[in-house]
């Protein structure tokens, strides 16, 4: 019996189901996402015994549709609530132990430098194929008219302002550095589970959902995820509403997360004392590929809260592009 819908942004469904009294999470996927969730299954078999990963209970494969289930567990809350109802001191302290546990193991696993091929093949699926779908998008082309969108009352420069600074041989500058290894790949705050109070094991947290497709798999992409929660605010973006499109006037109501600006700022300095400025300003460059990434998905589903996940991108490019360009606003 199916209690609840814990779906979120993937082509994946999550639902949490009851059978002869034990409850437990199903994820599920059909067609080439069932391929891909097949993949992750066996990503998380893996790495069990290297990082914290969700338990997998039970798992299955046909040829178009697949499934694995993962217990319920009702002492965890997803790092989004603890961070919501704790110190910043103890929501920081969780952060860090899951970048610490990382960097210790599997960014240590395959680790390799950067290839020009695959580097490309990121540029090209990943950012220039996606810049397109959104400019020829019928819903988004009226946008492109406008110079500049004013969002909730601040001005930022659209999309096309800002392709000069994803160009391909831009970023194959900016990402040549990069190393690879194995990495999750969506190390969002919403896949970090927490276990308030834990005295099981080393580990007060464990991770969901990793993603086996980034192509470019660098350290630095888990990186910019987080930074796509605490910079970009994704979450709290999910939670708005009244969403008003005048011209180039988008406005809507949501609650800003004091929580997560106190954390960005942390966390910024801790990217910054950890490493180098290039590998900053790369960490940085990924985030905004991840709104670049994450818009499809959310076209497909619905155009109009699209148009909030477009607003989110546009402002953490203006960030960017002003703190590491000279060209940039």
């Amino acid at each position: 019996m199916i209690i609840r819908d814990n779906s979120s942004g993937s082509n994946a469904s999550t639902v949490l189901c009851e059978d002869a009294g034990k409850y437990f999470y199903r994820k599920y996927a059909s067609g080439y996402d069932g391929e891909k969730l097949y993949q992750q299954a066996q990503w998380m078999e893996r790495f069990k015994n290297m990082i914290p990963l969700a338990e997998i209970i039970r798992c299955k494969k046909e040829e178009n549709f697949c499934y694995y289930d993962m217990p319920y567990d009702s002492s965890t809350v997803s790092l989004f609530e603890y961070i919501h109802s704790v110190s910043r001191e103890c929501a920081w302290e969780c952060i860090q132990k899951v970048t610490d546990c990382l960097e210790h193991s599997i960014y240590q696993v395959h680790k390799r430098n950067a290839d020009k091929d695959s580097i490309d093949r990121y540029i090209s699926l990943k950012v220039e194929t996606n810049i397109e779908k959104i400019m020829t998008a019928q819903y988004f082309r009226r946008l492109m008219q406008y110079e500049e969108i004013v969002i909730n009352g601040i001005c930022v420069k659209n999309l096309p302002y800002y392709l000069k600074f994803l160009e391909r041989k831009r970023l194959r500058e900016i990402f040549s550095a990069d190393v690879y290894a194995e990495i999750h790949g969506d190390l969002t705050i919403e896949n970090i589970i927490c276990r308030p109070g834990w005295n099981g094991g080393e580990y007060q947290f464990y991770l969901i959902d990793p993603n086996t497709g980034n192509i470019h798999d660098s350290p630095n992409l888990d990186y910019g995820k987080l930074l796509q929660s605490m910079h970009g605010g994704y979450e709290c973006l999910m939670t708005a509403e009244n969403i008003q499109a005048d011209r180039n006037n988008i406005n809507f109501t949501y609650v800003k997360s004091e929580a997560y600006h106190d954390l960005y700022i942390v966390f910024d300095q801790f990217l910054s004392r950890r490493f180098s400025e290039e590998c900053v300003r790369s960490i940085y460059y990924h985030e905004m590929i991840h709104w670049l990434r994450l818009m499809p998905y959310k076209m497909e589903k619905d155009e109009k809260r699209a148009l909030l996940f477009y607003t989110g991108m546009l402002l953490v490019m203006n960030d960017v592009v002003k703190r590491f360009e000279r060209g940039g606003r």
